[in-house]
């Protein structure tokens, strides 16, 4: 693997258009957290609107023919930029991703304990629907001992995945701010790309 360090722009530029088969990013979400290194994640809408619709395009201009980009955020701020997601992508499917918290309790609202997964597509790329399974939730039932005895393993995942966070506690953390889990990046990947393919993070 190499890492290349630097505004996400310039560095695409190096590359030329049509190269990355899939596209993953979690954007800073513009609350407010220290990220460090002079990044400003506190700015206003139409600017940061602005600045993930520059990266947007750039994916999508780097993208090849038939790719993937999986954009990660808060559901309210999904809707807010519905435009600027479907500019030039297109929507394939939303996907939930769920997981308990203790953290962010409000009077005024029910605790948020979820975040969106848009899939968006150029062309129509390579997927795997049976890429990860799930194991079958009855497995006493007929139907499902005949699936078993003839080899199937599991059913497709559904459009909603329940994966904890990252926390300060658990083994995989990197003392990064909103670590995404490896679990949610491997469903990915093992669904939505083949041995060779790129995959960016923007």
């Amino acid at each position: 693997n190499q890492l290349y360090k630097g505004d996400i722009i310039e560095v695409m530029s190096k590359w030329p258009d049509n190269h990355f088969d899939a596209c993953i990013t979690d954007p800073p979400y513009n609350i407010g957290i220290n990220y460090g290194g002079g990044v400003s994640d506190n700015l206003g809408s139409e600017e940061y609107h602005e600045m993930l619709r520059r990266v947007l395009t750039k994916c999508y201009e780097n993208a090849a023919d038939d790719a993937h980009l999986f954009f990660i955020h808060y559901p309210e701020k999904i809707a807010e930029m519905w435009g600027v997601l479907t500019e030039k992508w297109e929507c394939r499917q939303w996907i939930s991703w769920v997981y308990p918290t203790n953290t962010g309790h409000s009077q005024r609202q029910w605790t948020r304990a979820h975040r969106a997964i848009i899939w968006l597509t150029k062309g129509d790329p390579y997927f795997d629907s049976r890429g990860v399974i799930q194991k079958f939730k009855n497995p006493s039932a007929k139907v499902v001992k005949d699936k078993v005895s003839e080899g199937v393993k599991g059913v497709a995942l559904y459009n909603w995945w329940e994966i904890p966070q990252v926390k300060n506690i658990s083994k995989e953390n990197r003392a990064y701010e909103n670590q995404i889990p490896s679990e949610l990046i491997r469903r990915i990947i093992l669904c939505a790309s083949r041995p060779g393919d790129w995959v960016a993070d923007p």
